[in-house]
């Protein structure tokens, strides 16, 4: 790339008109050179979609304009041209912001998608994700194929206990699976297009069905811990800030620009969850409600709490809701369950506070009976899409 450098003669034109600014001459002139080098690599970085050095290398253009600022009136006049300099610097740091929701790109969770079905048989039909504490879901699937996270091209990583950091491929019941040990948040760091990820990776693998696990706490004072709570209808939190999975450039291959959420979760799916609970006697304690999801990983104030159930929340927790948009957004079908591990303090009186052990010890107690309910369901969507 061409450098613009700032002519010298530019720099004894001001001696000239100002002499009692030459001794600031060298300085300028540093000031002027050396943008440029920054502004090229600031270009070369852009095409990368490398964020953090195309802001860390923008930054020197303001310090470097700082001198000129602080320098006596006509000095100021110098700066001009470093301030112009720095504008092209600027809008490809913003540029490199709008592209940022294209990270993870068709293209991308293609290959991945390809790397997995290279190296497993199965071709799954039904994408299960598992929640805190209930990784056991995985342990079900006959034929195993396993694969870290860690080793598998463009995958973010879990960093959380209780999640095991597993994709593994099987079958259950005599149907194709394929199950997350572990999902991601957005309290781990990783933006929100990242989180959901998984999502179109399981499309882009021939998943039809999303079961969706998670530990909530919950809000309806009806609710006990230990309770399966069926999520009918969700309240998205960092949705109503603009943290929204879908936001930025739309890709059509995925879906369409506004997907519907009134049918986020399958009401034949809601149906024959009902239905499959009755039969194996978990009427007791097997719920129906709505789940509110928050980013973390600060458990919630009781007056968020109070807030929430007003609201009409039964229950609430730091995952599941982006994934179900982006799971709709590619035309899945889904079906979600809370196990209730803790239930929210509501009463400034209250000694009980929420932790995360707690989470995980419910999950371990009430953990055969979620499996049992999945298995049987993921058995009878065979048999309902065998029949349309």
């Amino acid at each position: 790339m061409a450098q613009m450098v700032m002519p010298i003669s530019l720099f004894s034109y001001y001696e000239a008109v100002f002499p009692h600014i030459s001794h600031l001459s060298s300085l300028c002139q540093l000031h002027v050179y050396f943008f440029p080098v920054s502004l090229s690599l600031s270009l070369s970085l852009s095409l990368s979609l490398s964020l953090s050095l195309s802001l860390s290398l923008s930054l020197p253009c303001l310090s470097l304009s700082l001198p000129c600022l602080s320098l006596s009136l006509p000095c100021l006049s110098l700066s001009l041209p470093c301030l112009s300099l720095s504008l092209p610097c600027l809008s490809l740091s913003l540029h490199c912001l709008s592209l940022l929701s294209l990270r993870c790109s068709f293209e991308e969770c293609s290959a991945t998608a390809e790397w997995l079905l290279s190296r497993t048989e199965i071709r799954p039909l039904v994408g299960i994700v598992c929640g805190s504490g209930l990784g056991g879901l995985a342990e079900m699937l006959k034929d195993q194929m396993a694969f870290k996270y860690s080793d598998i091209p463009n995958f973010p990583q879990s960093t959380v206990h209780g999640h095991a950091g597993r994709l593994v491929f099987g079958m259950l019941k005599g149907k194709a699976c394929v199950c997350m040990q572990g999902r991601f948040h957005l309290y781990e760091g990783y933006p929100i297009h990242k989180v959901t990820m998984p999502m179109r990776i399981f499309k882009l693998l021939g998943v039809e069905t999303v079961i969706l696990t998670n530990a909530a706490g919950g809000l309806n004072q009806d609710y006990k811990v230990g309770d399966i709570m069926i999520i009918k209808d969700h309240i998205n939190m960092p949705g109503f800030a603009g943290n929204n999975p879908l936001a930025g450039p739309n890709d059509e291959r995925f879906g369409v620009r506004f997907p519907s959420m009134s049918d986020a979760y399958d009401r034949e799916l809601l149906q024959l969850a009902q239905g499959v609970g009755a039969e194996l006697g978990f009427g007791d304690f097997l719920r129906e409600g709505v789940y509110c999801v928050l980013g973390g990983p600060s458990f919630e104030t009781i007056a968020e709490c109070r807030m929430m159930n007003r609201l009409g929340a039964d229950a609430v927790g730091m995952s599941t809701v982006h994934e179900v948009i982006v799971a709709r957004h590619c035309g899945m079908r889904v079906f979600a369950l809370s196990l209730i591990t803790n239930q929210a303090v509501m009463d400034y009186d209250s000694q009980e506070k929420a932790n995360h052990e707690e989470v995980l010890e419910t999950g371990q107690l009430r953990a055969k009976q979620l499996e049992r309910l999945v298995s049987n369901m993921v058995t009878h969507i065979e048999h309902n899409n065998n029949d349309a």
